[in-house]
C-alpha cells in the first residue's frame, strides 16, 4: 500500500488538542482543545480559520454534528451541554449536574454519556429529543466500579457501550436492560467508529490492541495488535484497512522507550500492518476522515491537528515518496466567526513560507500561567496500576494542571502521586470532590500541599 501526501498542513491550538472532526460533507473541520473554551472551525476548500464558537468555560471534551450539518452538541468540563445552530452561531446551553464526556447522535435523539464527579456519584448516560431536547431516557450505572467512555447508536433502541475496565455492553431501551455485558479489552477502551455501511465496528484500547466486531454476532473477526496504546482507530471510507492512532503520555515518555506518534495503516482483513505516517510530537488523541476518503485528520496532545492527503494507494509502499507542505494557523482566542480583513492581509504577505500567522495572544498568557505559583495535592492509597491518563482524566475537572504537573510514584507498599494545580481553589476543590473517591477496590486519600 503506497500512501503518498503532497500536502500537510497544521493548525496550532491553546493546549492539547481534543477532538478534530468533520461535518458529513466535510466542507468544514471543527477543532476544540484543551484551554481555548472554544470550537474552531475551518473551511477546508480555503484552509481559512472562519471563526470561533465561544460558550463554554471550560475544556471541551467531544462535539457532534448532525448529518444535515445544521446543528452541532459540544459536551466541556464545565458541565454543561452546548447546542448550536451552525448558521446562525445562535445556541442553548443546558447545565448538567455531572461531566458530559461523549456524544452520538442518531435520527432524530441524541445520547450523552457523564463521568462521576465524586465519591457518591456513577457513571450515567441520557437520551434526549433532538428538536426539543427532551429528556427521553435516563440511566445510572449501579456503583462507581465501572465509567462508561464511549456509547453509540446500532439501532435506535439498541446502545453499543463501552467501559474503563475493558468491557462492551448491548444495551436495550425498550426493555431497559443490557442484552449482552462481556470483556473485551484488558484495559479501557477508548473509542469506537463504524464502517461506511455500519455492519462492523473497531474498538481500540489502552491495552495496546483493536478489535474489529461483526455487528450481526458481535465476533471479534480481526485482532490489531500496535506498539504502543490506542487512543481512536477508524475505517477508511474507501479501502479495506484502518488507521490507529495513539502513544505513550508525555508524562511517562522519559520512563519507558519505543514511543510511537504516528498514524498507523493496518489491514481491516487481516490485521496486518501496512505503513505510518508520521508529524506529531505528542500521543494522538483523535482521528477524523474526510467523507471522501482521501483525507483524514489526527488532534494531538502536542497541540496540533495535522491535515493529511492521501494521494496514492497501491500494493507496496514506499516512504521516499511522500512529500510535505506546511500550513500552519495560529487561532487568536478572541476571532469572531466574521472572517476579519485585516486577519487576511497577513495571510496574503506571508504566502509565500507557507507559514500564515493569525495575530495571537496564546503564548503571551502561556508564559503568565507557567509563572505563577503552583499549588500541589498528594493522592495517597491509589491502585498500583494507576496511569497518567487515569489521574488526568479525574483531576483535571477541577482546573487547569500545571503542564508536567502530575508526578506518580510507586513504592511496595502504596502508590502516591502529586498534582499541581494553577490556582489554589482548585487543589481546595480537588480535596473536597476527590477524598474517600473509590478507585477499583482501594479508597484514594487527598491531602492538600503547604506550597
Amino acid at each position: 500500500m503506497d500512501i503518498t501526501t503532497n500536502k500537510v498542513n497544521v493548525y496550532r491550538g491553546n493546549g492539547f488538542m481534543t477532538i478534530s472532526k468533520y461535518n458529513k460533507s466535510g466542507n468544514l473541520l471543527f477543532i476544540a482543545d484543551k484551554d481555548s473554551k472554544t470550537i474552531t472551525v475551518i473551511d477546508t476548500n480555503s484552509k481559512t480559520i472562519l471563526g470561533n464558537y465561544t460558550g463554554h468555560n471550560g475544556v471541551i471534551w467531544f462535539l457532534y454534528i448532525s448529518n444535515d450539518s445544521k446543528t452541532m452538541i459540544s459536551l466541556s468540563g464545565d458541565m454543561s451541554i452546548i447546542k448550536w445552530n451552525l448558521t446562525s452561531a445562535m445556541y442553548k446551553k443546558i447545565m448538567v449536574k455531572s461531566i458530559p464526556k461523549y456524544i452520538n447522535i442518531f435520527e432524530n435523539v441524541y445520547i450523552v454519556s457523564f463521568d462521576p464527579i465524586s465519591k457518591k456519584s456513577v457513571s450515567s448516560f441520557q437520551i434526549f429529543n433532538l428538536e426539543t431536547d427532551e429528556l427521553l431516557y435516563n440511566f445510572e450505572e449501579e456503583n462507581n466500579q465501572k465509567k462508561i467512555t464511549t456509547i453509540n447508536f446500532i439501532e435506535i433502541n439498541k446502545l453499543f457501550i463501552t467501559y474503563d475496565n475493558g468491557f462492551y455492553g448491548i444495551f436495550d431501551t425498550d426493555s431497559k436492560s443490557f442484552t449482552k455485558l462481556e470483556k473485551l479489552h484488558e484495559n479501557s477502551i477508548k473509542s469506537v467508529s463504524f464502517n461506511k455501511d455500519r455492519t462492523k465496528l473497531i474498538t481500540s484500547s489502552i491495552d495496546k490492541t483493536c478489535k474489529i466486531i461483526n455487528l450481526s454476532d458481535y465476533k471479534c473477526e480481526v485482532v490489531i495488535e500496535n506498539n504502543v496504546p490506542c487512543n481512536y482507530a477508524i475505517f477508511s471510507p474507501l479501502r479495506n484497512y484502518v488507521i490507529v492512532v495513539g502513544g505513550i503520555d508525555a508524562m511517562l515518555v522519559s520512563q519507558k522507550s519505543n514511543n510511537d506518534f504516528t498514524s498507523r495503516f493496518y489491514s481491516g482483513k487481516s490485521g496486518k500492518f501496512i505503513s505510518s505516517i508520521g508529524g506529531h510530537f505528542g500521543p494522538i488523541r483523535y482521528i477524523s476522515f474526510h467523507p471522501n476518503g482521501k483525507c483524514f485528520a489526527t488532534a494531538g496532545q502536542d497541540g496540533l491537528v495535522r491535515l493529511n492527503y492521501i494521494d496514492n494507494i497501491s500494493d507496496t509502499y514506499d516512504v521516499s515518496q511522500t512529500t510535505t507542505e506546511t500550513l500552519q494557523f495560529i487561532n487568536d482566542i478572541n476571532l469572531p466567526l466574521e472572517y476579519e480583513e485585516n486577519k487576511q492581509e497577513v495571510k496574503e504577505e506571508k504566502k509565500e513560507s507557507k507559514l500564515y500567522t493569525f495575530t495571537s495572544r496564546t503564548k503571551h498568557i502561556e508564559r503568565e500561567l507557567e509563572r505563577r505559583e503552583t499549588f500541589g495535592i498528594k493522592i495517597s492509597n491509589l491502585p498500583s496500576d494507576i496511569e497518567y491518563h487515569d489521574l488526568t482524566e479525574l483531576f483535571e475537572f477541577f482546573g487547569r494542571i500545571k503542564e508536567r504537573g502530575i508526578t506518580i510514584k510507586k513504592y511496595a507498599d502504596d502508590t502516591i502521586a502529586f498534582i499541581n494545580y494553577l490556582d489554589k481553589s482548585c487543589a481546595e476543590k480537588a480535596f473536597s470532590n476527590m477524598n474517600g473517591y473509590r478507585m477499583g477496590y482501594q479508597i484514594i486519600k487527598v491531602e492538600v500541599l503547604n506550597n
